[in-house]
């Protein structure tokens, strides 16, 4: 069977990338075409397409271990994920650690795991109406900006009930920096493509600098995370005076430090793939279609 794909080429459905044509190239894909095939050319988008996938599995893969050990390892120390009473008054620091739990957990799943799928959302859907990845890509934004947001409070209060000093430390400022730059790109980005969404030629020569400002964010928010959980165990973990769990084995120490660090090498290789796979050029929508 030979139709138009939606970039107005005749080709064959038959063939499995009977859909993809790349910014600049002057011939269809397909097996069936009025015109003639570059055969090494559509060799070469194949193999780049299943690169493609290939690394959206391990994106996948990653992101979901990294949720699911971080996620666990928060949710079963000391205080797991109890939302406390702001206004107790109780003089143990250890009640109140819970609020550190929740923070590191809106970090992994907001401002690493949520952003960097949105980023990766217009790859992902590349041929499909703009309308579906825009407004995945609001949601996911929205949603990563709360649990910032969200993290941020509940480091504060936890600052503010055992009586440490707010921003004093390179980690607090940069949190504040990377929740200021996602707001500003994510309202850039909002502004200039979705409502009212500037004229065609602005889009596209502001298209390659918001992308930019998109990565850099992300990789700012992973380093965050990456540090934070790392001091975390610093601090608690690998401080024997301090108990952080639940029950009196004696292995449960050794348990929750494997399970961070498979967590953290699990947070790398997520970021690294999202990076990999938002920074090469034939893998994202077509420009006319921005």
């Amino acid at each position: 069977m030979v139709r138009n794909n939606i970039y107005g080429n005749t080709v064959s459905r038959a063939h499995p990338y009977w859909d993809y044509f790349e910014e600049n190239d002057d011939y269809c894909i397909g097996l069936d075409s009025k015109k003639n095939i570059n055969y090494e050319s559509l060799k070469a988008k194949q193999a780049s397409l299943r690169f493609f996938d290939f690394f959206s599995t391990l994106n996948q893969f990653f992101g979901i271990l990294m949720v699911i050990l971080i996620g666990y390892f928060y949710g079963n120390i000391d205080g797991s994920y109890e939302w406390k009473d702001i206004n107790s008054n109780i003089s143990d620091n250890t009640y109140y650690r819970s609020y550190l739990n929740l923070h590191g957990l809106a970090v992994i799943v907001g401002l690493v795991f949520l952003q960097g799928e949105g980023i990766l959302i217009n790859r992902h859907f590349r041929h499909e109406p703009k309308s579906i990845f825009k407004l995945y890509q609001i949601v996911f934004n929205l949603i990563a900006l709360a649990c910032g947001a969200f993290a941020l409070a509940a480091s504060i209060i936890y600052s503010n009930k055992v009586e440490s000093n707010h921003f004093y430390s390179f980690q607090s400022w940069l949190l504040l920096g990377v929740l200021a730059i996602y707001l500003a790109v994510s309202s850039t980005y909002l502004f200039v493509f979705t409502f009212p969404r500037l004229q065609k030629n602005i889009r596209q020569a502001l298209k390659p600098y918001i992308n930019v400002m998109c990565l850099v964010t992300f990789i700012l928010s992973s380093l965050y995370s990456i540090l934070s959980n790392a001091l975390y165990i610093n601090k608690y973990v690998n401080n024997n005076e301090i108990k952080i769990c639940t029950n009196n084995k004696d292995d449960c120490i050794d348990q929750f430090r494997y399970i961070m660090n498979f967590g953290l090498v699990a947070t790398v290789l997520y970021s690294i793939v999202v990076v990999i796979q938002a920074s090469k050029p034939s893998w994202s929508r077509k420009l006319k279609d921005i």
